[in-house]
Order: C-alpha cells, then structure tokens, then sequence
C-alpha cells in the first residue's frame, strides 16, 4: 500500500484509511463517486477521502458540497483585464472547506505554538502522460505523478505528518491536513478567460487519440481526460492553503500540488501549466480578505521565468512579483525577453515586478544567497506585505535535468527563514516544477521543517556567488534603483549625461595609453577602415615605426586594462581618484621596444560604443560578438600589415577573450601558421578552446609544439571530474597558481621573454655582429662619424615635432594623430599633405602596392596607409618577399 493512498483526514478526527467510516458510522466512501457525488459523512464538511480506484469518471463541480456564504467583493477589488466579465455581482457562494484547526498553545505566542498546514490530495496524480507517447520505459514525461508523492514520502519518513502506517509521537508537532477541493469556475476567472476555462473543462470529453493531437498544437503539455479535474485540485489547494493562512487557522502552509502552474497565461496553457494555482489564490485572498489581504507578495524560485504570473499582475500595484530564474538573454524556457531585467510593471503596476535573470545555468547557493540579500529582502521589506506566496519550484535543486544548478536543501531553507520574517510570518509555499525526484522530495522537506519552526541547516564552504550571479544582481540593483529606495545604485539619467558629452571611461584611457605608447615608443595608429564610427575604434591599434622591417614582431591581442574602482560608502558615487587601472601587457610592449622588437598592440573592447546612444550602463558585448570582431581585426591585420612586412620571427600573444581570434587566424590562413614561430594566451573566465584547420591533420601538432597557454588555478579545465584529456589540440596548456589575468600575466612574464629570446638568438647574434661593424667602420672614419651622429640628432628632433625624414609633413600631437590614411586624410580629421619616405619607383608589379582589404572583404588598391614610415623598404619588382627563409609571394 502507498503512503500517499492514506492521508486522508477528517477535520476533527484521526487520519482515515479509504473506505473506513468516519467517526464511528457504519457508512463508506465508494471511490467511483469521488468527482462530483454529495458526500455520505455525518459530521461536518468535508471533501472525499482519497480513492484506491484510478478509473475517473467525468468530472462536474460537486452540487452537494456545503457552501459558506462569503461577502461579495467590493468594487474596487482588482481583477485581470482578460477575466472583465466577471462581474462581482456573479461572485457566488462557493463550497470551501472548513479547517477546524487546534487553537494555539499559548495566547502570549499565538504564532509558534499554532500548527503548519499541509495540502495534498492523491486525485492530482491522475494527470498522467499517456503510455502510447512513451518512446519507452526511461522515457517519462518530467512532470511525473510521482513527483507529489515523493515530496509526500518523504514528508511522512521524517514523521512531519501522520499515516497510518507513520504514526507521530506528538500529533500537535506535526502538520495539519488541510483538504484540497476543486477550484470553481468564478475563481479561476479571476485570472483566467472563460473561454481558456471551458477549452481545458472540456478536455474531459473528449478520447485520448483527440487530446494527443490538440496536445501536439500547443506550448510543452500532455493532456488527459483527468486533467481538467486535477488542474482544478490543484488550484483549489492553493486557494485553501492561502485561505487558512490569511484566516489565522494555521501559521504556514505547504501545498503539495499538481499540475504545476506559472505558465499559464490568461489565455493559454503552457509549460506543464492549465490555471495559474498561486494567480488565482491570490485573487481570491484580495477578494475574500479585503481588509487582511491588501498587499501580496509572490516570490517565484522556479528555474524558469513565472510568465504567466507576471502577466497577471503586471499593472496591479498590490502584488509584487520576483522571480530569480535562468533567462540566458531569453534563449531558455519560456523562451523570450518577458523575463528580462527590464520588465517592470507598466501603469499603476510599475516597478512592482522584479526579474532576476541569470544569463546561464550552473547557479549555486551563493547565488541564491546573494540575490536575497541585495534584492529580495531589501525590496520586500520596503514593500511590507500582508501575505507572501512562494511559486516553490525545485527545478534549480542540485541534479535537476531539466535545470542544471546547484542549489540545496539549505539553502531553500535559508530562503524560506528569511521569507518568513515578512507579513507576520503569514506564507504560503506551493509547489510549481522540479524533476528530480529525490532532489525535490529533499527541497521540500527543508522548506517544510523551516516552516514548522526548525532552524534552517548551515549552508557549504562554496557561498560565494559566481561572477556572472554578482553582474546580474549589480543590474537589477541599479535598474530597480528608480522604483525602490533601498536600491543602490541609483540610476543616473543618460539624457542628462548626454547633454553634458559625457564619455565612456574606456575610451578615454585608451587614447591616454596611445598618448604614452607615442611618447615612450614612438608608437601610431594602423589606419583600419570600418563600417562603422565609434569611438571604441580609436587608438586601438598601435605599433611601433618599424614593426615591418627585418626584426621579429610581436602581436598582442588583450582586453582593456582592469580597473579597480572604490566607491563613497554614503553616496556609491566613484572618485577618479579612486579609480585604478592595472594593464600589465604594457610591460611586454616595454620589454619588446627594448629587445629591438617591432610590436603591435591591439585592444579588444569590452563594449563599442554607439555614437547615438545615450551613456547608460551598458552590459559587455557578448563573447560571441567580441570573438567575431577579433577575428574580423586579425586577419584583416595579417592581410593588410602583418604579411607585407619583411619580418624575420612572428610571435602572437592573446590574454583573455581576444586570444579566440588569433586560434581562428591560424586556423584559417595557410601562411600564418607556417611564418609564426610561437603563440602565447592567458586565460582566466573563458572556455578553453582548440586549433582548427580542415586542410592539416597535424595542426595539432604543430600548435601544440608552438605554444604556451596558461590557464586560471580555478579553470574548469583543472576539475578533477573532467572525463576528457586535453589533447594537442588545446596547445601545451600549463596550469598558473593564479587566477586573475594581472597576476597571470606578471608570473609568467619571465618565462615568455626567455621563449622569445632563444628563438631569436640568431637575429640578434647578426644584430650585435652588424653593431660592432659600423662601429669599427665609424672609428676609422671621423668624418662619417660626425655626420652620423648629426643625422641621429636630427632625425630625433624631428620625430619629436612630427615631421618626418624629409623635413616634411607637420606637428603632431603627443597621441600620434598625424597618421594618414591613404587617400591622405589624418585620422584627426583634417588633411596634410604628408608624403612618405622616397624610394626608388618599383617596377609595375600590383605586389608591390598594398592593397587595403576591409573586414567584409572589398579591397582598395591604394598607397600604404602608414603615415611617415612604409612598410617594404627593400621589395623587389616581381621577386616577392625577400626576407630570409621564405617563399616568394609569386609560388
């Protein structure tokens, strides 16, 4: 025998088995009568007992139910637009159950000496997927009947409620039953057409074969003949549990229900949902309790986004929705951007609904935790409701299939101690989704101990929220700061800031660094021609005048500098004194300089900036958007610069997101992979990802034997679990004790300069040959010694006014801002007519001009655009590239 086939209980009595005569009488319950027969028991009003008998009759609301006159609403109750017809004069008596609940224990702690209440009724397991849509045995629907009797199970194994076949030592520390009846036809109108109504109440007529195809025309449901009189159980036992909460007869309630239902529309079923069980017992708690009942708050922990309580109270100021669920920018179910962090209320209703979306699955406590902490209590508490009704999906548990967090039965205990220090401890918890089964049976064991009066168990050592759970919060906190007064930090209006030609900080410490890569390493922009103006793409690659000539080059793609921001504790607001950048990659450049490297350098914004929006707080671009811009950049840098250039070792260094780019160039392009001599990458927060190149088998190889590719101390790459083994594919990856990019980067850097440095002793064994050479030709000549040393002078003086080798050309400013494109126009703005170094003329070769090839691919055969130094100083007519150890470009 099930334990769940004997729970139920006379509201008077000892728990009933089926069939056995209440209070004494002779008389029994026959299951067949059990949708819609009058009751034969004696004393006092109560639902049926529980059936052993699956089989289901048609079900029709119960006529010989007791009623009990209730007072008709007011009419300034609130009611959705979608349910207008619903007139408070058609309000009608409706049956209810009475719960004669013991009084409290003690009068001076009326609160903790009254009892917790319990819904559950077996009849919700009736709604069952039918066998022919099995693909097989494994192959169950999610929502599992057996979901509400686990959670029932479990409840009785921890001698929380009484069985006949579990009894409790001392009934008054236990729940008290509270009987689910079916929801009536004007209460689930409240939130719900008639029309929607009458579709699902006639589902009942209707013969599987015909339910299986409407089933397949509509959003994730099965559908049965039952379930229009489980959905209706289920919506009646949420009524019941919040009704007796509200009426003081219990002090909590768990309301072990089934179909779940925060999917629902007003209009629609969707998402395992037909009514909305906790939307629609709100509403009747704000019609039957107008004066007990003003100010509802609904707290939705489901995995998913509660779509269908939102759009019932959407523009109802009386009933604060929060919702913490999975959004991944609107990718996972429900699938759109209703449950955004920008969706917050409309009319009198705004402001009065909070999202809490985070942008990927994975989410643990700390998470959970922190968005408490910042979000939920602070805005609640402003709030000051008179009830609170948790949409208690499980579905974010540890080993949920269908979720994929990590959240424990602790810390939904947390959750649930904290909600109950709101509306004078007045809550109500009803189930929604969860699908594993022991995870949901351990969750709601938790919530229902905590409810009853236990302390909460202590959390794990892992309560720090992720990186991702702390930017979502950050959001929310800011965009809700204009709704509620314990929100920090307040938003700023970008209109005003606007006004004002207010800038982005990340552009304004580029141009500074371009300004101290020209005054320290003679450093200008590569022109780059773009679609698009935006001042994220200025100043963002810079190289040194000879980063084309006979020497190695190195290239460095890197994310913008970290900066390090302290906040004034009273107002938030951030000083620039206060503001610390922290960009270790100019170290490399510095080291390059002085080892005779020529470099370029090449940063990846976070953010690009549009020229026409307003300066708000702004979300990074996604990897994907930013990977694709760094690949766009690279090979256009390769095609157009790095190629034509007479460089004798090529080293590429990514840190962060942008190493993506550099993976993707050497996949893609034949003559990069075979002219670079090594590649270096830092990772810290991104994926680890590996070389691909549909024409060399080998790459792996290759890349492996050519590269350093540290990674984070905390990367997911290191997680012992990890079934897979990095292959060669990944590049000789080596594990840092660090786990930020600033310190990665220092550890390492020794290691790095010492791989460039042997794979260039050669170079600079002829480069010290070469010196000592013209100083011995110098010391035999004086005369050309002086006028050496005049020309150095010179040159110098030049370069520090802005001219250029011939005298020409005119002042610059210290950012390098004399650059020229190559119709001649500086990328100032304003046009000089600047000429580069004479050189003999080429014979009609098209390989000796370079053309400018532009991200979507177009080409311009124009002249380098390099400003006062070139690129191919010692090109010959038709013989390609002449430097040592490569091909012609002709082969």
């Amino acid at each position: 025998m099930d334990l769940d086939h004997d729970i139920y209980v006379a509201n008077d009595g000892p728990p009933l088995r089926p069939n056995e005569p209440p209070n004494g009488t002779d008389e029994t319950v026959n299951p067949s009568l059990i949708f819609g027969a009058p009751l034969p028991l004696k004393d006092g009003p109560q639902l049926p007992p529980s059936p052993h008998d699956p089989s289901l009759g048609p079900f029709t609301e119960p006529a010989g139910e007791p009623m009990i006159e209730t007072d008709p609403p007011s009419e300034s109750d609130d009611s959705s637009d979608e349910a207008a017809d619903v007139a408070t004069s058609n309000y009608r008596q409706r049956a209810m159950v009475v719960i004669n609940a013991p009084k409290p224990k003690s009068e001076t702690l009326p609160y903790s000496s009254s009892r917790s209440g319990l819904v559950y009724d077996v009849r919700m397991r009736f709604h069952t997927e039918p066998l022919d849509a099995m693909l097989s045995e494994d192959d169950i629907h999610p929502e599992d009947p057996r979901r509400i009797m686990e959670i029932f199970n479990e409840l009785a194994e921890a001698g929380l409620v009484e069985t006949p076949s579990h009894q409790v030592a001392d009934p008054d520390f236990s729940l008290w039953r509270i009987n689910a009846r079916p929801a009536t036809e004007e209460e689930v109108c409240l939130v719900h057409t008639r029309d929607h109504y009458s579709r699902v109440r006639a589902y009942q007529n209707y013969s599987q074969e015909i339910l299986n195809e409407m089933a397949a025309d509509m959003d994730s449901v099965y559908l049965h003949p039952a379930t229009y009189s489980c959905a209706s159980l289920s919506a009646g036992g949420a009524i019941e549990a919040a009704r007796a909460v509200v009426a003081g007869h219990v002090r909590n309630a768990v309301a072990v229900i089934r179909p779940p239902g925060h999917h629902a529309e007003h209009d629609a079923p969707g998402g395992f949902c037909f009514f909305n069980n906790v939307s629609v017992a709100a509403r009747v708690c704000q019609q039957d309790f107008p004066d007990k009942c003003r100010k509802i708050l609904i707290l939705d922990w489901d995995v998913h986004h509660g779509n269908g309580v939102q759009r019932a109270f959407y523009n109802d100021p009386n009933v604060l929705y929060i919702s913490i669920h999975v959004h991944m920018n609107g990718t996972f179910y429900p699938s759109n951007n209703y449950g955004d962090h920008t969706h917050c209320g409309e009319g009198p209703g705004e402001g009065k609904n909070v999202n809490i979306p985070w942008s990927a699955q994975g989410m643990g406590d700390g998470d959970y935790m922190y968005a408490f902490q910042q979000i939920v209590m602070p805005i609640a508490q402003e709030f000051d409701p008179d009830l609170v009704i948790v949409a208690s999906g499980f579905d974010a548990a540890d080993g949920d299939r269908l979720g994929k967090c990590f959240v424990t039965p602790p810390c939904y205990a947390h959750m649930t101690h904290m909600l109950m220090s709101l509306a004078s401890g007045k809550t109500v918890v009803c189930l929604e989704g969860g699908y594993n089964l022991q995870s949901i049976a351990r969750s709601a064991v938790a919530v229902t101990r905590t409810l009853m009066g236990e302390p909460p168990d202590r959390l794990g050592d892992e309560i720090e929220p992720s990186p991702l759970g702390l930017s979502t919060v950050e959001l929310v906190k800011r965009y809700q700061s204009r709704y509620w007064k314990c929100m920090y930090p307040k938003q700023h209006s970008g209109a005003i800031a606007n006004a004002l030609h207010a800038r982005r900080i990340h552009d304004i410490v580029r141009q500074a660094d371009a300004t101290d890569f020209w005054n320290e390493y003679r450093m200008t922009e590569l022109f780059i021609l773009r679609d698009k103006i935006s001042k994220s793409f200025e100043k963002q690659v810079l190289a040194t005048h000879n980063f084309a000539e006979e020497r190695p080059l190195l290239v460095i793609f890197h994310e913008p500098p970290e900066t390090t921001a302290l906040t004034d504790p009273r107002s938030k607001k951030i000083s620039l004194h206060n503001i610390f950048v922290t960009d270790v990659t100019k170290t490399y450049v510095e080291w390059a300089v002085k080892n005779g490297f020529g470099v370029i350098d090449v940063n990846i914004p976070e953010h690009i900036t549009d020229p026409n929006g307003l300066p708000e707080y702004a979300d990074a671009d996604p990897d994907e958007a930013r990977g694709l811009l760094t690949r766009e950049l690279a090979t256009y840098l390769w095609e157009n610069y790095i190629s034509l250039g007479e460089n004798t070792h090529k080293f590429f260094m990514g840190v962060g997101a942008a190493y993506g780019g550099i993976l993707d160039l050497l996949g893609e392009n034949d003559d990069c992979s075979k002219e670079t001599d090594h590649t270096f990458a830092f990772i810290a927060e991104n994926s680890l990802q590996s070389i691909k190149k549909l024409t060399d088998d080998y790459i792996g190889d290759w890349y492996y034997n050519n590269s350093h590719i540290y990674v984070a101390n905390n990367h997911a790459a290191w997680d012992p679990t990890r079934q897979r083994k990095l292959r060669k594919k990944y590049g000789y990856v080596i594990r840092s004790p660090h786990s930020d990019l600033s310190n990665m980067l220092e550890e390492h850097r020794d290691v790095v300069t010492d791989t460039m440095l042997q794979s260039t002793e050669e170079w600079r064994e002829e480069q010290a040959a070469a010196a000592k050479l013209r100083a011995a030709e110098e010391a035999q000549n004086p005369i050309k010694r002086h006028h050496a040393s005049n020309s150095a002078a010179y040159s110098h003086n030049s370069s520090m006014r802005g001219y250029d080798s011939n005298g020409t050309g005119g002042p610059t400013s210290a950012a390098g801002s004399n650059v020229a494109t190559a119709d001649g126009t500086a990328n100032g703005g304003s046009r000089r007519n600047i000429r580069h170094t004479s050189l003999p003329a080429p014979a009609a070769d098209p390989r000796s001009t370079p053309t400018i090839r532009s991200p979507s691919g177009h080409t311009h055969p124009r002249g380098p655009p390099l400003g006062n130094f070139t690129i191919t100083p010692t090109r010959r007519a038709g013989s390609g590239s002449v430097s040592p150890g490569k091909r012609a470009r002709g082969e």
